[in-house]
């Protein structure tokens, strides 16, 4: 009797004990939210069981990610920075999160960030090669000066 006891609490308890449940919010309704590779849905994602332990939660799946390192190694240039520019955007969605079994957790996401790195990548890249050409040309007007 005690082994029947025990199956039917562990079938009714409803969660299990290496399980946690996730809520991932999104200042933008429809990001698409994963758990490593599992895809949850997009955003707003509630209460969702899933696998207790660390993880990380994103808005591209591997495949995607793959593809744009792919394209920064052999792509022309322009397709080189608009894969840089996703990276970013990715890169400001990801966060490592730690599931405790039994407990919840609540995430939330925020396309502003997503915006933000995204333009902070742009001037980093630009800002450093409009500087470089200044300095550049600085320098060559200061030996030329001095040459004379």
């Amino acid at each position: 009797m005690l082994p029947f006891t025990l199956l039917a609490a562990l079938l009714l308890s409803g969660t299990p004990a290496d399980s946690a449940r996730i809520t991932v919010l999104a200042d933008q309704p429809g990001i698409p939210v994963y758990l490593g590779d599992e895809y949850l849905g997009t955003a707003p994602v509630h209460n969702r069981l899933v696998e207790a332990g660390r993880h990380w939660i994103t808005v591209a799946d591997t495949d995607s990610l793959e593809a744009l390192y792919s394209l920064l190694r052999t792509a022309p240039l322009g397709a080189k920075l608009n894969a840089l520019w996703t990276m970013a955007r990715i890169n400001a969605a990801t966060t490592r999160v730690e599931l405790e079994p039994g407990r919840a957790a609540a995430i939330t996401l925020s396309a502003r960030e997503m915006d933000r790195a995204e333009t902070q990548a742009k001037w980093l890249v630009y800002g450093s090669a409009g500087g470089l050409f200044i300095l550049g040309a600085v320098i060559g007007a200061v030996v030329m000066a001095v040459a004379q």
